[in-house]
C-alpha cells in the first residue's frame, strides 16, 4: 500500500527537468496554465517534439491551449502517421483534463523553410516566414477534432505505404 502511494506519488510531481522544460516552453496570457499544461504533456514519453505550449484568454472568455510540433523530430525510428494522429487526441486529452477551464486545443506542427544563406530575420510588415505550418488539429471541448495537413508532408515524413 505505501509503495502504491509512494509510485502515485511520484507520477504526480513532476521532475526539475520538466518543471524547468515546461516553464522555458511556456507562453501566453496565462502562463501559469500553460505551464501546467506543459508539465503534463512532457512528463510523459512522445511521439512529436513539443516546442511551444501557450493558453491564452480573457477575462470571461474561456481560455483557448496552443501546443506546437516540430515537424522534423519526431521521436522513433520509423514513425506511422496512425501513431501520431494518436498521439495528437492523447495530447489534446491530456491538456483538456490537466485544464479544465480550456475550452479549446489548437495543435500544429510547423517544419522550417530552407532559406538563403544571410537571410536577414526582420519583424513587423517586412517580415519573412521562417517556418510553414505542416499539420493542424483543433478541438473544442466535448466537440470532435478537425484536423489538415500538408499531403506533400506527409509523404516525406511517413511511409508512404503505411495506412
Amino acid at each position: 500500500m505505501l509503495a502504491a502511494l509512494v509510485l502515485a506519488l511520484a507520477a504526480a510531481t513532476p521532475s526539475p527537468v520538466v518543471i524547468h522544460e515546461a516553464a522555458a516552453r511556456s507562453a501566453g496570457n496565462r502562463r501559469a496554465e500553460a505551464t501546467a499544461i506543459a508539465q503534463a504533456l512532457l512528463a510523459r514519453p512522445r511521439l512529436a517534439s513539443i516546442t511551444k505550449v501557450r493558453v491564452d484568454g480573457a477575462a470571461g472568455i474561456a481560455p483557448v491551449a496552443g501546443i506546437l510540433l516540430s515537424g522534423t523530430k519526431l521521436h522513433a525510428g520509423a514513425p506511422r502517421w496512425p501513431a501520431l494522429l494518436a498521439e495528437v487526441s492523447r495530447l489534446a486529452a491530456l491538456a483538456f483534463a490537466t485544464d479544465p477551464h480550456v475550452a479549446e486545443v489548437d495543435i500544429w506542427a510547423t517544419v522550417p523553410l530552407n532559406l538563403r544563406v544571410g537571410t536577414r530575420f526582420v519583424s513587423g510588415d517586412l517580415a519573412q516566414p521562417d517556418s510553414a505550418v505542416v499539420f493542424t488539429r483543433t478541438q473544442r471541448r466535448g466537440g470532435s477534432a478537425t484536423m489538415w495537413w500538408d499531403p506533400a508532408w506527409r509523404a516525406k515524413a511517413f511511409d508512404a505505404r503505411a495506412p
